[in-house]
């Protein structure tokens, strides 16, 4: 029983102390729902950190390997319908907001991910920024 009740006061003091940290604005690692992320973000970097350490209803890898460019590419949904769009390139790493799951899915698909990404995703879909 006491191990039952120290367990429990510990469990207890992790929630407030990440109660805490969510009502000062700092994110937890994994600990903060996608639903609770700001419609536009203070800069870049703290966007593309607290969208990485939310958690998603979705998230997918697309395998880049055949890109001559785009090294890697992720997307993260909080309801199956749009979501950010992550992409890792040569020149940089770029965040796109708002992006429709079924955009993620036809990249994922396309023959060049390049075009693909310039065509459909470049410009269209932007990160909100304060």
């Amino acid at each position: 029983m006491k191990k039952l009740a120290f367990i429990s006061i510990l469990f207890l003091a992790s929630c407030n102390s990440n109660s805490k940290k969510q009502a000062q604005g700092e994110v937890a690692t994994g600990t903060v729902s996608c639903n609770s992320l700001p419609s536009s973000f203070a800069s870049y970097d703290a966007a593309v950190s607290a969208v990485e350490s939310a958690d998603f209803e979705f998230t997918d890898n697309a395998n880049t390997s055949k890109s001559s460019w785009i090294r890697a590419a992720r997307f993260y949904s909080c309801n199956n319908a749009d979501g950010y769009f992550i992409i890792e390139t040569d020149k940089g790493n770029y965040l796109h907001q708002g992006v429709p799951i079924t955009v993620w899915e036809s990249f994922k698909a396309a023959d060049s991910f390049g075009s693909f990404y310039n065509a459909n995703i470049k410009h269209q879909y932007r990160l909100v920024l304060n």
